[in-house]
């Protein structure tokens, strides 16, 4: 409902002309788009971070119509340097690494031109495994169990009937473990997986759809000259949760892969999860240390050539925006 409601409002505003008053006036803003996946327009099941393939393909349409597509590294050059930049700049990146950006995203990205910026979670690139959090939601989609009881680790004693609720569970359980210690996360999630009697070698076939990238499909998209990649961390631990030493190792190591397997001297960064509390002071240090060019995060709103470049804002795009929403986000109007 929610959703609906900011497309209508979106709609009055474009059909006002509100977005393209706001487009014009903030035409020397940096757009940066923020991705993560992109699916089948038919998947069988519905995740805000996977998009449907021909919806991406209408926003990346629609944003070379409007704006000018430039590769993250000339924006951050111009930044630095202070050189101007085109009108209407735009920037697209996805998070993580998954292998539908490069079975779904790549061609469409391809057909038209447009060069973007992957930031890899590297130590799952290349091994098949899935994140911890996709397991989760794996896992309780799978089973044929209709109660999970977590209390013993902090959480409820569960019960669900409907997709819809064990999505939900999927989601409660999967945020309260994004704030816990790795080991810890790693005993939730095999108890999870023993309770509910599933075996994570026999997940739905859509589980491909949560598996990262080859490094043979990353050097593949990086000769085709359009594609970039930089460092996501290395387990996509948030930074703000870690002891100080697991976060430099986070950082440094993520950066250390991307360097030595891609060739890329100045590494560029995006802040797992990427809130404002979820990557401290200390972390923009990091990486400067581990000689990144930049640290983008998940806070919305448009960029300055002014601004700092350890925490550039960005516009997230989910699977529930819609061609109104869309185009007024690009403006600024309605991000947060």
């Amino acid at each position: 409902m929610k959703a609906s409601c900011q497309e209508i409002f979106c709609a009055v505003a474009n059909s006002l002309g509100l977005s393209r008053m706001l487009r014009h006036r903030r035409r020397k803003d940096i757009l940066i788009l923020m991705y993560h996946g992109v699916v089948e327009d038919n998947a069988p099941f519905k995740r805000w971070t996977h998009l449907p393939a021909s919806r991406f393909a209408w926003q990346m349409e629609w944003l070379r119509r409007h704006y000018r597509v430039l590769p993250l590294q000339r924006v951050l050059a111009a930044m630095q340097t202070g050189s101007t930049l085109p009108d209407n700049t735009a920037v697209v990146t996805f998070d993580d690494g998954l292998q539908n950006t490069y079975t779904r995203a790549f061609p469409t990205l391809k057909r038209l031109g447009i060069p973007a910026t992957v930031f890899l979670t590297t130590a799952y690139v290349g091994t098949g495994k899935l994140p911890t959090s996709s397991r989760i939601f794996l896992a309780l989609r799978s089973s044929r169990l209709r109660r999970l009881d977590l209390r013993d680790h902090g959480l409820k004693d569960f019960q669900f009937d409907t997709m819809a609720q064990r999505d939900a569970v999927a989601d409660e359980v999967r945020s309260y473990a994004k704030n816990i210690a790795f080991e810890t996360k790693l005993a939730l999630l095999n108890d999870l997986e023993a309770r509910l009697e599933v075996d994570p070698a026999r997940y739905p076939e859509y589980a491909d759809e949560f598996r990262m990238m080859s490094w043979q499909q990353v050097k593949l998209m990086q000769q085709s000259g359009l594609i970039n990649f930089g460092a996501h961390g290395s387990r996509h631990e948030i930074l703000s949760r870690l002891p100080h030493d697991v976060m430099r190792s986070e950082i440094v190591d993520s950066c250390e892969e991307v360097r030595r397997q891609l060739g890329i001297e100045h590494v560029t960064f995006a802040y797992p999860n990427g809130r404002r509390q979820d990557f401290p002071p200390e972390a923009k240090q990091m990486l400067q240390e581990a000689s990144a060019s930049c640290g983008l995060s998940a806070i919305g709103g448009l960029c300055s050539t002014g601004d700092d470049v350890f925490e550039l804002k960005r516009v997230g795009v989910g699977n529930n925006v819609g061609r109104s929403r869309f185009a007024a986000m690009c403006s600024g109007l309605g991000v947060r």
